[in-house]
């Protein structure tokens, strides 16, 4: 049989807290006894699974913190698949050559650096906020942070390098060697870029995953007897 807890923490529950109390212990009687194998012993509102220390504030900037991270992460790094994954090959297709593309793709880079140092001010936030995950993983998130970033400065760095080599009024490569170069370094750290963005994903899911374990520890449920 099935046992159902839910333990209210400490400290006083506020009128709302109260009022939700009358509406909810009812319903989660009527809803157990529905239920065959699961007893009813206990169903208290409990304000730590919805605050830390009783107040909503840091629970609404820890949820607008998040959604800003994963709104500009979107747009940065999905923007940077699907422009690679679609759009190149589909203007290429169009226009009639990889240079061709090429010239407007000069240009879009531009906004995805920008849009990734926007991310990563909201990915920095949001290492430093989330201070409960173990030291190992917040200093791998930390490095991991660092990476992106150093990695945006040299892609940042590489296209100045290869605007110099452009003839924009006239649509021409004054260095092709040089210019291939250049091209396939940036090429090879967007890649290394999307791969740590990834795994700092990762990382950070699980921190939040940790993060709000702590704050709503009063709730368990035993395995079935």
């Amino acid at each position: 049989m099935s046992v159902l807890i839910v333990d209210r923490g400490e400290g006083t529950p506020s009128g709302e807290t109260a009022a939700l109390d009358k509406v909810l212990v009812p319903v989660m009687k009527v809803a157990t006894e529905k239920l065959p194998g699961v007893k009813f012993e206990q169903a208290l509102w409990s304000r730590s699974i919805i605050t830390k220390g009783g107040s909503g504030h840091s629970v609404h900037m820890s949820i607008l913190r998040r959604l800003l991270l994963i709104w500009t992460l979107i747009f940065w790094q999905g923007g940077f698949m699907f422009y690679g994954g679609v759009v190149v090959p589909v203007g290429s297709r169009i226009l009639g050559s990889d240079q061709e593309q090429g010239w407007i793709t000069q240009s879009v880079t531009n906004y995805l650096n920008v849009a990734g140092a926007v991310c990563l001010i909201a990915w920095g936030w949001d290492v430093f906020a989330e201070r409960v995950a173990s030291p190992g993983g917040r200093r791998l998130r930390w490095l991991s942070w660092w990476f992106l970033v150093l990695a945006l400065g040299v892609l940042a760095w590489l296209h100045l390098r290869m605007d110099d080599l452009l003839d924009l009024d006239g649509f021409l490569i004054l260095d092709r060697r040089r210019f291939r170069s250049f091209h396939q370094w940036y090429l090879s750290v967007s890649t290394a870029q999307w791969v740590v963005s990834i795994m700092l994903s990762s990382l950070t899911i699980r921190s939040w995953s940790e993060g709000d374990a702590a704050q709503s520890g009063g709730a368990t449920a035993p395995p079935p007897s």
